[in-house]
């Protein structure tokens, strides 16, 4: 009976000292953090709050299991701490590590190994570096690693095969290097790899085809190069593959993929050195069970191919290669496929684009290409329209028969005309780019009705009239563009109750008047330029409220007085040269360099001078009567030197021809 009684009181006692070494580990953790903006940690770990089986389940993110901690979950709470990792291999029972999103500094301890029962470990988007410990790979019961987002660099380790049971495993966004070691093919649990930005180099090592579970591979911006490994890509098992962002310069066969698993839904290959054509035949076999296909930033070149009976495809980014001929009609059409985004930007492709049929698209870009002809009749179901940089020309009454598109830029092209007075499905409109054509007449007032509108860019074009005073009342608009036109009269405007624009360029029309002074009233203007107009007058007070602006362009027009000592600090562009300022340049303002107020403004001085030079312009000025005494003293003294020259000229040659008669007289 003795000796049953000494076991439990010994078992109990050996209890009590595992929990209390689970509660040190944890204040030691406490130690490291420097800031809690949110209180939990700080505020609640303390040992006056330890339930009765001794875990302290009540503090914020422990997760207790018979007494023990299981897991010390902080994600997401703004900590700034130097972490000490290794006191958490006295949590043995720890199964959940994960304090991701944060800023803790740090690095993994040598010890990680003895984290035994640990299944979830992840530091994501933190501050720790260093290399990868080789004890990473005892830890046998691991099955989600994510150190993504961190400042680690070196090789991955080759004890990584020891991860006999990781199923996820995220390195992303590190400063890794070197060559993959082989031993991540015989992870043979994994579903989820993502080793995406970092710096790795050379060839993708065999073998990822053989992990039979493995659904994403994603080795995206690295600097791997060499040949598509065909084997690879006709035998893997993986639905999503990013090999973007790398220097892949396609099979050594013909095709840049000789064959493709049907396993393949997701396949991005865009911004490497691939070559090719996708007309060659067969290829289109390859994408019959592809969802999406990004194969932009290469060097693809020859025409498009239809895509027909490509069932599957909703998303196909063939953007920035050298496409030429015209656009496949199927593409457009939708009567075969299902597509809901198609990018052909930046390629040589030709011709007209007469209809947009399809029911499904809805991001459609051709911008910079040479499309030529008349605007689309039709646009389909396009939300998202970009036909930027193009050679269309003709007018814009095709507009009125357009769908609700609500992204729309047309910039850039040969468009003239006026803008329709009648576009009422442009209701849902947000973005509207018609800059850069050959635009005329005055500005229409039905722009002023779209609801949802945030961008309106109509710059370089030959808009005249005045300005809309209702342009600047809407509440939803972000940025107005309207630059490089010949637009007239004062800029008015009644300031709206509420106001998100944060862009406004008026510059290089022939605006006339004074500085609107209710201009203040925008607060969240961040970009003003009104530079090249005819305003003149001084500068209101009310500047001051623009508190956000951090750019101002004034230059090129007639104010006057002095600049005011009251314009927001947050400036970071400034320029009023080329006008009439006067006085003293403001303390606040003199960060800025000369150019920022000269040429023009010649009464406008610094105290000590401006920045970069001894003088300001204004005690430059004082110095011109004696630079221009010193010239007249030089003319006058190189005058008087030329009038004495000539006559001592004229005696030389004189007494020389004497001295040459007499004597030829003496020698006959």
């Amino acid at each position: 009976m003795k000796t049953h009684f000494f076991s439990v009181l010994l078992y109990l006692g050996s209890v009590v000292c595992l929990q209390k070494k689970d509660i040190l580990a944890l204040l030691e953790f406490k130690k490291g953090i420097k800031n809690d903006p949110t209180g939990y940690v700080l505020d609640s770990w303390n040992e006056e709050s330890i339930d009765f089986d001794g875990c302290p389940a009540s503090w914020y993110g422990i997760v207790c299991n018979g007494g023990n901690v299981a897991g010390v979950v902080l994600d997401n709470l703004g900590l700034s701490a130097v972490a000490d990792l290794s006191v958490f291999s006295n949590l043995s029972k720890l199964v959940k590590l994960s304090m991701s999103s944060n800023s803790i500094s740090g690095m993994i301890p040598d010890n990680i190994g003895d984290f035994k029962s640990l299944e979830f470990l992840d530091l994501s988007d933190n501050l720790f570096s260093s290399s990868l410990p080789s004890g990473i790979g005892k830890l046998e019961s691991l099955r989600n690693l994510s150190l993504a987002g961190n400042n680690f660099s070196g090789l991955i380790p080759d004890s990584i095969s020891g991860l006999v049971s990781i199923q996820s495993l995220d390195l992303s966004r590190n400063s890794l290097s070197g060559s993959l070691p082989s031993q991540l093919t015989r992870l043979n649990s994994l579903v989820y790899l993502n080793l995406s930005s970092n710096g790795f180099i050379k060839t993708i090592p065999k073998g990822f085809e053989l992990i039979l579970g493995l659904q994403v591979l994603d080795l995206h911006g690295n600097m791997f190069d060499g040949h598509l490994d065909a084997e690879f890509f006709l035998l893997t098992n993986a639905s999503h593959i990013d090999f973007s962002g790398n220097t892949f310069v396609g099979s050594s066969s013909q095709k840049f993929v000789p064959g493709l698993s049907q396993s393949v839904k997701f396949l991005n290959l865009s911004h490497n050195q691939l070559t090719g054509s996708l007309v060659n035949g067969g290829e289109l076999e390859l994408f019959e069970d592809l969802k999406v296909l990004d194969l932009s930033y290469n060097q693809f070149s020859g025409e498009l191919p239809g895509f027909n009976f490509v069932y599957e495809l909703q998303v196909l980014k063939l953007s920035n290669n050298r496409f030429s001929g015209f656009i496949p009609n199927d593409l457009l059409k939708g009567d075969s496929l299902l597509l809901t985004e198609l990018d052909l930007s930046g390629n040589n492709l030709s011709g007209p684009v007469d209809m947009i049929l399809s029911t499904t698209l809805h991001t459609l870009n051709l911008s910079s290409n040479g499309l030529s002809g008349e605007l689309p009749l039709l646009t389909g179901s396009c939300v998202v329209l970009d036909l930027s940089n193009n050679q269309f020309e003709g007018n814009l009454t095709r507009l009125v028969k357009w769908g609700n598109v609500e992204y729309l830029d047309l910039s850039r092209n040969r468009l003239t005309g006026s803008i329709p007075e009648v576009s009422p499905q442009f209701l849902r409109l947000n973005h509207l780019n018609l800059s850069h054509n050959s635009l005329s007449s005055s500005l229409p007032k039905v722009i002023t009705h779209y609801p949802k509108l945030r961008v309106l860019d109509l710059s370089s074009n030959h808009f005249d009239g005045p300005f809309l005073t209702n342009l600047l009342n809407s509440a939803t608009l972000q940025e107005l563009r309207l630059a490089d036109n010949v637009l007239t009269g004062a800029i008015e405007f009644s300031p709206p109750s509420e106001s998100h624009l944060e862009v406004l360029d008026l510059s290089h029309n022939r605006f006339n008047g004074y500085f609107p002074d209710r201009l203040g009233s925008l607060a969240g203007l961040k970009v003003l330029d009104l530079a090249g107009n005819n305003i003149s007058g001084s500068l209101p007070t009310s500047m001051a409220n623009m508190s956000s602006l951090i750019s101002l362009d004034i230059s090129q027009n007639h104010f006057a007085g002095p600049l005011p000592n009251n314009l927001p600090s947050s400036l970071e562009t400034f320029n009023v040269s080329y006008n009439e300022f006067s006085g003293v340049v403001p303390e606040n303002l003199r960060k800025f360099p000369s150019s920022s107020f000269y040429p023009g403004n010649s009464k406008l001085r610094f105290p000590g001078g401006p920045p970069g030079s001894g003088n300001s312009p204004a005690k430059n000025s004082k110095k011109k009567p004696i630079n221009t005494i010193v010239k007249v003293i030089v003319i006058v003294s190189c005058v008087v030197a030329v009038i004495i020259l000539i006559p001592a000229c004229y005696l030389h040659k004189l007494c020389s021809h004497i001295k040459e008669v007499a004597t030829g007289s003496y020698n006959r």
